[in-house]
């Protein structure tokens, strides 16, 4: 039989707050193990911050054209139902639950937002801590119906929800010294003045971690379900972000001014195959959940066998993804394996750029520095959208001085 699919995608989780992706600020024990059972992809870039564009490149149908030769279904939650899947969508965020593409799954069960003012007392009563509970029904309904395979597709509004959680936890991450953390559940949205205390963005980051915490802990639960209902050899696991969440780095906390740096665009992937053939591994190319997409639909026609993600061309004459470009209004972005260009909007300042992959936080801003550099990745923005938007002419590769930095 044809193994279940169980996709979770997870708001505002940043890949820097994991441990498997460098972070120290505290165990992720859940994530962890999944990595050691899993394809860790260290590159998925977000090409929109807005949630509805990144489901349009989930999903589909996208408009103009794809950037790879790959043929895509009308959307892939159709085609999983075409390939003989029982569709299923849960989701505690009700503009995934209303998406045109969301209608074709089987069944649809939306989780209401609740009106939240206090830390919860325990995890298990945090608002992620109901999402996993409900996840893990679905578990239990998944192994009910083994007779046919199930394309399950959870949504979690993670760290987009109220951060409830329990006060102790977020005491605990306070080490000697530091200010006592906010009481405050509310998600922060804030610009922070250039003399903005430090302590402001340490409590914010205390917090987030505390809900990171929260989610470790569910996860956790969640996997040891998966094999506790015997599900572990008959269903791949995709865990992966939608979009990450500015701790201060460039001046903003949450999403008060949404920028495309490295905090809001990188966001972590896992894969865990059914029979675990690519545990442990690593892959440091680019991707795009338009990417993913692509992996999922090729998983759903090859029921289950072996399937390629990163190795898939922006055009027919690459072996491998060489930029990622990403829109938010105005501003826009081109990311490079060497290089990262951001484009604000007209009236909001120059082209920043960053050396890649050294300067991973985005700290040193030097385009002053490489005007050329500045101006041919700008070119390769404006070729990409023309090649998108239904150009006839190929997408010619980048030099490689754009992908590598030598020149």
């Amino acid at each position: 039989m044809k193994p279940h699919v169980i996709c979770l995608a997870i708001d505002r989780l940043r890949a820097s707050a994991l441990g498997p992706y460098g972070a120290a600020w505290c165990d992720t024990l859940a994530f962890d193990r999944l990595a050691s059972e899993s394809r860790l992809h260290d590159q998925l870039l977000c090409e929109s911050l807005q949630l509805e564009e990144t489901y349009r490149n989930l999903w589909g149908p996208s408009a103009g054209r794809n950037v790879d030769s790959e043929p895509m279904p009308a959307s892939l939650p159709a085609a999983s139902v075409s390939a003989g899947y029982q569709a299923m969508l849960l989701t505690d965020e009700p503009l995934i639950a209303n998406h045109v593409s969301a209608q074709a799954f089987m069944e649809r069960i939306v989780l209401q937002p609740e009106q939240v003012s206090n830390a919860a007392d325990t995890i298990e009563e945090t608002q992620i801590g109901h999402f996993f509970a409900a996840a893990t029904d679905a578990l239990r309904a998944l192994r009910e119906s083994s007779s046919r395979p199930t394309f399950l597709w959870m949504h979690c509004r993670g760290m987009a929800a109220p951060w409830d959680a329990p006060w102790k936890l977020r005491e605990s991450l306070a080490e000697e010294g530091d200010p006592t953390p906010p009481r405050n559940v509310d998600v922060p949205s804030e610009v922070m003045p250039p003399d903005a205390d430090p302590d402001i963005r340490l409590a914010h980051t205390q917090c987030y971690t505390a809900q990171v915490a929260v989610l470790d802990a569910c996860l956790g639960v969640f996997l040891e379900q998966i094999e506790d209902l015997k599900l572990a050899r008959e269903t791949q696991v995709v865990v992966f972000g939608l979009r990450g969440f500015p701790l201060g780095e460039h001046g903003t906390i949450g999403a008060a001014a949404e920028q495309l740096y490295h905090e809001s665009m990188h966001v972590p992937l896992f894969i865990r195959e059914f029979d675990q053939r690519n545990a442990a591994s690593r892959v440091d190319t680019l991707a795009t959940h338009g990417d993913l997409r692509l992996f999922l639909a090729q998983k759903i026609r090859n029921n289950g066998q072996p399937s390629e993600l990163l190795s898939l061309p922006c055009s027919l004459n690459q072996k491998a993804r060489d930029r990622v470009c990403a829109a938010n209004g105005l501003e826009r972005a081109i990311r490079t394996p060497a290089w990262h260009l951001r484009v604000p909007g007209s009236d909001e300042g120059t082209p920043e750029l960053y050396v890649k992959p050294d300067d991973r936080f985005e700290m040193n801003e030097i385009a002053a520095l490489c005007p050329e550099i500045v101006a041919r990745l700008q070119a390769a923005i404006v070729d990409t959208d023309a090649y998108l938007q239904g150009d006839s002419q190929p997408l010619a590769m980048l030099s490689d001085e754009l992908i590598s930095g030598n020149s």
